[in-house]
């Protein structure tokens, strides 16, 4: 007889075996104070017995100083993270996870699964989004003003590891953080031009994260359980970028994504002249008249039929982006991308002709076979494959608008972002550094 859980009285929480929790406050390893531009290196020590990292609670805390004669606000919709171009995470010459534009990622992540309400309460606390909740410039730093933000440290594989685990920090070599700052003028947005890297500090630099540490007797046992063999599955973002220029139809981007499961593909437009100017919106994102896209992998279509894009409400793409996101039944799911403070507009469906609307424009396409699934990966193999993103910009009536857009407005950076699930394994038994099999 099967009894319900409130009357389950044998089913208990558990003592947890011999543990304690610290917490680490790591200083940059290259230097303590930075400039828009400057790489920030962070060096988590290796051979530290029966320890494990938490990455869930791992972040970067630091000062921002406008030392510019005006005031500057962060651009985009997700705060300070408009500072960070790219993110690695590196060990005994291993590359274990490798995002550019990791900038462009989140902002295009935070429109998409982020409410307004989280950006205007916490988030505006913690990294400087916008009080208003607007999803294309942040909080504002006066002139000589400084502002501390700690941003949680996300998407680089060792953070997100499938389903979660704590990540061995006994490896024979250390793992290196290393973040690449934009530039001045791509990261903030100023009313005049003139910013400067040296005119935005970056001080009081930390790492902050907890550390648990595991009895003698504790870890003796998983080490015999798992043979001295350490395996994690991880999410993993790879990034490919193109561009069009205007007046372009049709355009064919060769994306070079190499993957044993690639399960998503993500893809933006910006307008090329956005990008690196100060009074402009560097993360607002066009639809570029995009008309039709799919996915190719060594001629095979992904979807079979390609997704169109109608111009107006997009009903089509916004499905498909859900789909990827596998949240396409969750009608409480989170989104920013219509936020324009205290008004709604319809920011998702801009092709920015004149090189500064506003604009929230994403797609992607879903390439997983059982997706949602927790417990098995389902993506496409790309190893030794020809991949490549088929994108239109024709948009005739024909897509269901019964309006004819013809051809890309303005030239424009495409970011495209593949979703793919890595392993990292660390065999004490063996070399006792950590490899990536992808």
């Amino acid at each position: 007889m099967a009894l319900p859980q409130p009357l389950n009285y044998l089913d208990q929480q558990r003592k947890a075996a011999s543990s304690r929790s610290f917490r680490s406050k790591l200083t940059s390893s290259n230097g303590i104070t930075f400039n828009c531009g400057d790489e920030i290196v962070f060096d988590l020590p290796g051979n530290v017995a029966n320890s494990y990292y938490d990455m869930n609670t791992m972040y970067v805390e630091f000062l921002v100083t406008n030392g510019d004669g005006a005031s500057v606000k962060f651009d985009g919709g997700a705060g300070a993270y408009s500072l960070i171009e790219r993110a690695q995470m590196t060990t005994a010459g291993s590359t274990l996870s490798n995002i550019s534009a990791y900038n462009n990622l989140v902002n295009c992540l935070f429109d998409s699964t982020v409410s307004s309400n989280y950006n205007r309460n916490i988030a505006h606390a913690m990294f400087g989004t916008s009080l208003e909740g607007k999803s294309y410039e942040g909080a504002t730093i006066a002139t000589t003003a400084s502002r501390k933000v700690c941003l949680p440290l996300i998407l680089l594989a060792p953070c997100a590891t499938t389903p979660n685990r704590f990540f061995p920090a006994f490896s024979r070599d250390r793992l290196q953080l290393r973040l690449t700052l934009a530039e001045a003028t791509t990261a903030f947005f100023h009313t005049v031009a003139g910013l400067t890297n040296s005119d935005i500090s970056i001080t009081g630099v930390s790492l902050n994260f907890y550390t648990v540490e595991l009895a003698r007797e504790v870890q003796a046992q998983i080490d015999s359980m798992t043979g001295g063999k350490y395996d994690m599955m991880c999410n993993d973002y790879i990034h490919a970028s193109s561009s069009v220029v205007a007046g372009t139809t049709a355009h064919t981007a060769t994306l070079g994504f190499t993957s044993g499961s690639l399960e998503r593909v993500s893809v933006s437009h910006r307008v090329s002249a956005n990008i690196g100017s100060v009074v402009k919106h560097s993360f607002t994102r066009s639809s570029a008249n995009l008309s039709q896209y799919q996915l190719s992998v060594n001629n095979t279509l992904y979807p079979a039929r390609p997704l169109l894009v109608d111009g107006v409400s997009n009903a089509e793409v916004m499905s498909e982006l859900l789909i990827a996101d596998h949240s396409l039944h969750n009608f409480g799911v989170n989104a920013n991308f219509n936020s324009n403070g205290a008004t709604q507009a319809s920011q998702f469906n801009v092709s920015d002709a004149s090189g500064v609307v506003v604009g929230s424009f994403l797609t992607a396409v879903e390439l997983e076979s059982f997706a949602g699934s927790e417990k098995v990966y389902a993506g496409i193999n790309t190893i030794s494959a020809t991949t490549q993103l088929q994108l239109e910009y024709n948009n005739t009536s024909a897509n269901g608008d019964a309006v004819a857009t013809t051809a890309v407005p303005n030239t424009c950076t495409i970011d495209v972002y593949g979703l793919r699930t890595v392993k990292i394994s660390l065999d004490m038994r063996n070399l006792g550094t950590y490899e990536v099999f992808v």
